[in-house]
């Protein structure tokens, strides 16, 4: 057996997953002060992080313990792993991804308020809507950003579509000309300290929840 690397691919834990309910939200680290007027004033205190609530069905025991030992090796929230949303693993038109096949999407141009951009190479009249997501690779070594279209959009017949607003903004070094792929967009994640739980479900199954949040960290 060879060593296990970091993180792990999503095809070696993600993929894995056998996943019974999910939330996935953009959680913003900002800071809120009340004034005198009435009025409240809020900062940006960090960038805004992806989180994961996962749930799993209920395993067979052994299944549930072999499960458990793969996620032991992250030791807690020190090693790294790839996770998609599975709620949102193609666009909303496209759900199994028949019509965007081996596209390879990248960015064509970015706003200089970062938190819009085009894109290029998708198949002709490719219709993104709101809620979807894509992903990219930045920087050496390399850091993963995951993204989600905040507006909908229609590529023309050359595969390039007009400005559509993201979220979280695009961070520094994410430039023109990247990949951005909408093929099971996966973020970077860590567990969050102490919330891998495994609860008895019934006589031969057990029941397995955890939390995970986007590490930003480079390699």
């Amino acid at each position: 057996m060879t060593a296990i690397t970091f993180p792990i691919p999503q095809a070696d834990l993600g993929d894995l997953l056998p996943v019974q309910s999910v939330t996935w939200e953009l959680v913003r680290q900002q800071e809120f002060s009340g004034l005198g007027s009435g009025e409240g004033l809020a900062a940006d205190l960090a960038p805004a992080l992806w989180e994961g609530d996962v749930s799993l069905r209920p395993l067979l025991h052994t299944k549930a313990r072999g499960l458990v030992a793969k996620f032991d090796a992250l030791d807690g929230a020190i090693q790294t792993f790839f996770l998609a949303n599975p709620l949102g693993w193609w666009p909303a038109t496209d759900p199994g991804g028949v019509i965007y096949g081996a596209s390879n999407p990248e960015i064509g141009f970015i706003a200089t308020n970062r938190k819009e951009l085009s894109f290029t190479d998708l198949p002709p009249n490719y219709v993104l809507s709101a809620g979807d997501m894509f992903m990219v690779e930045y920087g050496t070594p390399a850091r993963r950003a995951l993204h989600r279209l905040v507006g909908d959009i229609t590529a023309n017949g050359s595969g390039t579509t007009g400005l559509v607003e993201v979220r979280p903004h695009l961070r520094s070094g994410i430039v023109e000309g990247l990949a951005a792929s909408f093929k099971r967009p996966a973020a970077k994640v860590k567990l969050i300290p102490n919330t891998l739980t495994q609860q008895f479900h019934s006589a031969n199954r057990t029941r397995i929840s955890f939390r995970v949040r986007q590490t930003l960290a480079a390699g």
